[in-house]
């Protein structure tokens, strides 16, 4: 089975890829490699057994669309069954009150151009079951909308920072972590940088979460984020677990953690 997650960024690509590789049993490949993602800013494959995945740093949220049209476009297209995408994921922050909303209409109209049909609706979290007809056969297309976090609104960083804190309060009878997180996000907060530095939301965003993982492995302070980011055994957190709990549905074999 060959499927696609399409994300935001490098910090959402290294994430997913760190969590199925220690969840689900996933490896890094460069089998796929003649395969080239159109347009996107940067995409790794990972296998398991028999199956493939692409998860693809769309470089933006305005690009994931994009994205979304083009891999059906390519499914639309082919010949060949074993090169077409059976499962695509999107994931994408929840920046604003009606971002779902929003997707769902967007999604829905590319589907619509695709004369992509279901019995069920478009729904967060749930998978999307459509069929469609390309080159004039019936195929089934599976679709994932992950608009994260599912409660309130915020970025992956929010997400992750939140999972920090809640196994804290949850593993931690000090709660050392949970404070760290805080000070930090006060720091961040109330520095004042007169207008010069981290103007946007999504930049102080950043900067809270770099932060707290310097504080956190200082020994790692100035590697790489894709390092910092790996410092964390974020497989073991409750929050992530679950959200990313549907990506156990890419692989076409149950699969047993050992």
């Amino acid at each position: 089975m060959k499927s696609a997650i399409i994300c935001e960024g490098s910090t959402d690509l290294v994430l997913i890829q760190y969590f199925l590789e220690k969840t689900y049993g996933w490896t890094y490949t460069k089998d796929q490699n003649t395969f080239k993602v159109n347009s996107a800013k940067s995409y790794i494959w990972l296998n398991n057994n028999e199956d493939y995945l692409c998860i693809i740093n769309s470089g933006g949220v305005s690009k994931l669309l994009d994205q979304l049209d083009w891999l059906l476009l390519f499914n639309k297209n082919l010949f060949d069954d074993a090169s077409r995408f059976d499962k695509i994921v999107l994931v994408s922050d929840h920046d604003e009150p009606d971002t779902i909303t929003n997707f769902v209409d967007n999604i829905s109209s590319i589907f619509r151009k695709y004369s992509i049909t279901s019995t069920n609706e478009l729904e967060n979290d749930e998978w999307f079951n459509g069929t469609y007809f390309p080159l004039q056969q019936e195929k089934r297309i599976d679709f994932l909308m992950l608009i994260i976090p599912f409660e309130g609104n915020g970025a992956i960083e929010n997400f992750l920072l939140n999972a920090l804190k809640d196994d804290s309060s949850l593993n931690d009878p000090d709660k050392v972590i949970f404070s760290i997180v805080e000070q930090c996000e006060e720091f961040i907060d109330n520095l004042d940088v007169k207008d010069k530095f981290l103007k946007k939301r999504r930049e102080k965003l950043k900067a809270k979460f770099s932060t707290v993982f310097v504080v956190l492995t200082p020994a790692e302070a100035f590697t790489q984020r894709k390092t910092l980011l790996q410092s964390a055994n974020w497989e073991d957190y409750l929050a992530i677990q679950s959200a990313f709990s549907k990506f156990l549905d890419l692989k076409s074999r149950d699969y047993v953690v050992t």
